[in-house]
């Protein structure tokens, strides 16, 4: 078989380091259709596999609730197809907390797949540009970034943690994958039965061997000189966290 251009050969990859493959749906010239049908899936994978809704429950909506204000203002890196925006809103609304989402996202093909979805949701704003440029721009009470941390160089890994830290009053929640062999066979198993017609399957291999492990994290939290807690998020992520 050849193995070449089969995700079979991600089962296989050297996961001592982080890949630094690029991702199909990154690709300018990618297909349309495919691109919106991927970010599409994100809502069910973010959903179902990401572990992010209850992360985000006994972090950042437990904090919220513990300050015992009645709004806040988030920004979102990397916000994607804005599902979890769309579904943290609605959450804390029903505790009576109204949020103002800053959901930031350099590609405009996504921003304006992003900006339907969030069509008279009140309180959600797309903002297009890269989240450096952005980030001198805005600030706000927490940040938020879901599945975007393993887009970036080790480097800007720990320029963006030493610029979020001074962005955010109340600090920050990072969900991103966990690089294991478990992660890549787990979803190489249930992707094609459920996210077809989509790069979701060749890009999400893609993005785990680009994801990270503990000591890794470490490492960006010494060169940063910004503490967070590390814990692992079920299934297959990890977590970088920081609420005062």
């Amino acid at each position: 078989m050849n193995t070449s251009r089969s995700p079979v050969r991600f089962l296989f990859a050297d996961l001592k380091t982080r890949s630094s493959a690029s991702e199909i749906m990154d690709s300018s010239d990618c297909d349309l259709f495919m691109l919106h049908r991927t970010v599409n899936h994100f809502k069910y994978i973010n959903r179902y596999l990401g572990g992010i809704r209850p992360l985000l429950q006994r972090t950042l909506l437990s904090h919220m609730e513990s300050l015992g204000k009645d709004n806040y203002t988030i920004l979102d890196l990397g916000a994607g197809g804005c599902d979890i925006p769309v579904w943290l809103s609605r959450t804390a609304l029903r505790q009576s907390i109204r949020l103002i989402i800053y959901c930031i996202d350099n590609d405009r093909r996504i921003a304006s797949f992003a900006a339907e979805n969030c069509r008279g949701i009140e309180g959600i704003d797309i903002v297009v540009g890269d989240v450096f440029d952005v980030l001198t721009e805005y600030e706000a009470d927490y940040l938020i970034s879901n599945h975007f941390l393993h887009h970036l160089s080790d480097e800007n890994i720990v320029r963006l943690l030493k610029t979020i830290s001074t962005r955010s009053k109340y600090g920050f929640i990072i969900n991103d994958l966990l690089r294991s062999r478990v992660s890549l066979f787990f979803f190489f198993m249930i992707c094609p039965l459920f996210f077809r017609k989509s790069y979701a399957l060749m890009d999400g291999l893609r993005s785990i061997t680009r994801g990270f492990k503990a000591n890794e994290l470490k490492r960006f939290r010494k060169a940063a000189g910004v503490d967070y807690t590390i814990s692992y998020v079920s299934p297959g992520h990890i977590c970088m966290h920081s609420l005062i």
